[in-house]
């Protein structure tokens, strides 16, 4: 749990927020080479700019200010979007989901080496599913 957000992980996650990249976010947790992260952003700060924002309509403009290539999709209620990039050398992509409380959108990320993606792609949708705001 983490600021009016649940998730349900396998023990096998641990939490790695004493990380250095850790502060750039809300929390993270991961084991070996699979991670989650997490933030959070103001909806009040937003909308003064954007009207009638939804998960989906925060997730295109998310895509669209990192200028990733992906596509928002919805599958099983789920607002999600995934992206390839480099970190420290490995070729990692990541699944992401949106969700809306009262006061935040909230932007969940798992990311795994590419090479692994296919294998893990099924438990990650099923722990996004577990979300709650």
């Amino acid at each position: 749990t983490c600021d009016g957000l649940s998730m349900t992980l396998p023990g096998l996650y641990v939490n790695l927020s004493d990380q250095e990249y850790a502060a750039e976010f809300d929390f993270v947790y991961g084991y070996k080479d699979v991670a989650v992260l997490g933030f959070q952003q103001d909806r009040a700060s937003l909308e003064s700019s954007f009207t009638d924002l939804t998960a989906r309509k925060y997730a295109e403009l998310f895509v669209e200010a990192a200028e990733l290539t992906s596509t928002v999709t919805e599958q099983d209620g789920l607002v999600l979007f995934d992206y390839s990039a480099t970190a420290n050398d490995v070729d990692v992509t990541y699944l992401c989901s949106v969700y809306m409380s009262d006061t935040s959108f909230w932007v969940i990320q798992f990311y795994c080496p590419t090479a692994d993606f296919a294998e893990n792609k099924s438990d990650f949708l099923s722990y996004l599913k577990t979300v709650q705001v």
